[in-house]
């Protein structure tokens, strides 16, 4: 297993390479696919620019609020549904309803219920993350092992301290699971929630330099999401750890 963790580098070095070889070789037009040296290039003029830390601060700052609301109602919502049958009755067919509605749709609505401000981006990216959240949540708590809970009632385990030692801890992979999954969502929703008349955000980097034929910036802008992602996707992990030896 050990030995396994050590080449996790393996395939995106691979990738890189293929890439290299592709752009020295022309077999790409470097108008369709830059080459590193480009988007390495782009890097460096716009973060000397100040321009590189403007636009991801601001991302950052949209992905969490989202990400962080659709934690509170998701993760809230997804263990009254997995405990209460009659909340699951009430609230199951909304969710379902309402999942496949993708987040680009509900932009012409976002705008006009709350204008172009922060607020409708922040919307589209809770929309997105919201869903796995409350799905998983929901199921985590519906798998956990009835004799469990029959044993821990029987010592008298009640209200909170049924929660705290039982429903939390049983349910918590699937909630970790979900959150991984929302924070994914919520990065990919970014481009399309900083389309909502933004004017910074690397969403509108990617659209701007899109516009201006600079590949390399959109290549990068699309590097720098994936990088956030997985560095977000460490950051739910290791809080993960951090609660189960909490519990």
């Amino acid at each position: 297993m050990e030995s396994k963790k050590h080449f996790w580098w393996w395939s995106p070095l691979l990738v890189l390479l293929a890439w290299e070889l592709i752009s020295r070789q022309g077999w790409i037009s470097p108008q369709l696919l830059p080459s590193l040296e480009s988007v390495g290039g782009a890097l460096v003029s716009l973060f000397s620019s100040g321009d590189l830390l403007r636009h991801l601060g601001i991302s950052l700052l949209r992905v969490i609020l989202g990400f962080s609301l659709a934690t509170v109602v998701g993760v809230s919502l997804g263990l009254a549904m997995g405990w209460f049958k009659w909340w699951r009755g009430f609230f199951d067919p909304l969710v379902e309803i309402l999942r496949p509605i993708p987040p680009m749709a509900w932009i012409p609505l976002a705008i006009l219920w709350m204008g172009i401000g922060e607020t409708s981006k922040i919307y589209i990216i809770f929309y997105g993350a919201f869903f796995p959240i409350v799905i998983n949540t929901t199921l985590g708590v519906k798998s956990i092992d009835g004799n469990l809970l029959k044993m821990a009632r029987s010592m008298n385990l009640r209200g909170w301290l049924l929660f705290k030692e039982v429903i939390f801890p049983g349910s918590l992979p699937a909630v970790m699971t979900g959150l991984r999954i929302g924070l994914g969502v919520g990065w990919m929703c970014l481009v399309a929630a900083e389309l909502i008349a933004a004017e910074s955000g690397i969403g509108y980097l990617i659209e701007e330099s899109k516009e201006l034929l600079r590949t390399d910036r959109v290549v990068l802008g699309m590097l720098l999401i994936g990088a956030m992602g997985i560095l977000s996707d460490w950051g739910v992990r290791s809080l993960e750890k951090y609660v189960r030896r909490w519990l």
